[in-house]
């Protein structure tokens, strides 16, 4: 048998059902929720800058963690998570043309804000990808932002 993704899940959903605080949704759980991820991030920050590869790991294990445990709490809001989730990936996939002719009309597009970009053809999965000089992932100009307003809870 395996780990992955979802036996931590199940675990982190575990572990804050045991420590009282799956069901604390208040504003100001949330927020402490968010302290707590801001601390793992700084946790891979300082590994980085020391260059310690188990603090790095140990780091970026204990964020996704908590993150979860942010997911978890919003779940427990009334907030439907796993159609986000859902909705979030697929349309980070629409990030990456199959038209070269939008990759064109893209650079272009960055190009006239100063921006260079370059892109890459993705030969297993047929796409291409758009970055910056920085190594980020630009969006196309054809591009349509997900929708997640029908997985709020209505106040």
């Amino acid at each position: 048998m395996t780990f992955d993704i979802r036996d931590f899940e199940t675990l982190q959903d575990d572990f804050n059902i045991i420590a009282g605080t799956a069901n604390k949704t208040e504003k100001q759980d949330i927020v402490n929720q968010l302290h707590l991820i801001q601390e793992e991030v700084s946790e891979i920050a300082e590994g980085i800058r020391n260059s310690d590869n188990v603090e790095i790991l140990d780091g970026a294990v204990d964020s996704l963690f908590v993150v979860l445990g942010f997911i978890q709490k919003l779940k427990m809001s009334g907030f439907i998570t796993y159609e986000a989730l859902e909705r979030v990936a697929k349309n980070n996939m629409s990030k990456f043309p199959t038209d070269f002719e939008v990759v064109k009309q893209t650079i272009e597009h960055y190009e006239k804000q100063g921006i260079v970009c370059m892109y890459e053809y993705n030969e297993e999965y047929k796409r291409y990808v758009i970055r910056d000089k920085n190594n980020k992932v630009r969006k196309p100009v054809n591009y349509v932002a997900v929708d997640l307003s029908d997985c709020v809870p209505q106040e």
